[in-house]
């Protein structure tokens, strides 16, 4: 049986029944279909209203616009892996599918931890403006477009790689890898693109929730602290509004 990488062989030897290829096929249709039309929306809503054009907004695009690109070219092979049992291209082929699929899945995660700490800083810190300058966000995103591009492409240049996984409907990075530049890889790609973004958005909403239950001790009766606080929320909610 050929394989892309060096998985073991039980691995690529993994099989489900023939209802299961199905159901997967079927679902990823389905997935694909939804992912493309919401963030169709969300993009067309974006260019009709300028009051979501804001520097902060920007956050929305960059994640709509990689779900989008990974509904177009991503899931279909998927799905129609699934419906043919097996892995549809060749090595190449297998390689582009993981590499644009983890470069748009770490730029996502980066940037919904983005989000998050921006929403801290802008309710906790009560400093709205300079936190959301053009400048900054924008330095924000091409930093994440970095980070996710080192760890995306050290797989395509010899550090671990791409192949297919056990059931040969998807290529991702070498997860079962034996030597040791792939371990190192691996438990680097789980602190760095998982652990930290993770610890980042707890971080954030911990603190918010926090400084909104001191608003309310503070306040406990008073209109003041209700006006004070229905302000940090819709600033808060303001800061990655969408919709």
């Amino acid at each position: 049986m050929e394989t892309f990488g060096n998985s073991t062989e039980m691995l690529a030897q993994e099989k489900l029944s023939a209802a299961s290829y199905i159901s997967i096929g079927v679902y990823m249709i389905v997935l694909t279909l939804t992912a493309i039309l919401g963030n169709c929306l969300v993009l067309f809503v974006y260019w009709k209203r300028s009051l979501y054009k804001r520097p902060v907004n920007w956050f929305i695009l960059n994640i709509s616009v990689a779900d989008l690109c990974v509904a177009l070219f991503a899931h279909p092979l998927s799905a129609s892996a699934s419906f043919n049992r097996s892995w549809n291209l060749d090595g190449v082929g297998c390689q582009m599918y993981g590499f644009f699929c983890y470069i748009f899945a770490c730029n996502n995660i980066m940037t919904y931890a983005a989000i998050s700490y921006f929403r801290y800083q802008i309710v906790c810190e009560n400093n709205y403006v300079a936190r959301i300058q053009r400048g900054r966000i924008l330095s924000v995103l091409i930093s994440i477009w970095m980070f996710s591009l080192f760890w995306t492409v050290s797989p395509l240049v010899g550090w671990n790689g791409y192949e297919l996984e056990p059931y040969r409907l998807t290529c991702s990075i070498r997860w079962y890898g034996h030597v040791d530049s792939d371990r190192a890889y691996i438990c680097l790609v789980l602190l760095c693109v998982y652990v930290f973004p993770l610890s980042v958005m707890i971080f954030s909403y911990i603190q918010i929730a926090r400084h909104a239950r001191r608003l309310s001790c503070t306040y406990p009766s008073s209109n003041e602290g209700g006006n004070k606080a229905k302000f940090l929320y819709n600033l808060e909610r303001g800061a990655t509004k969408a919709r």
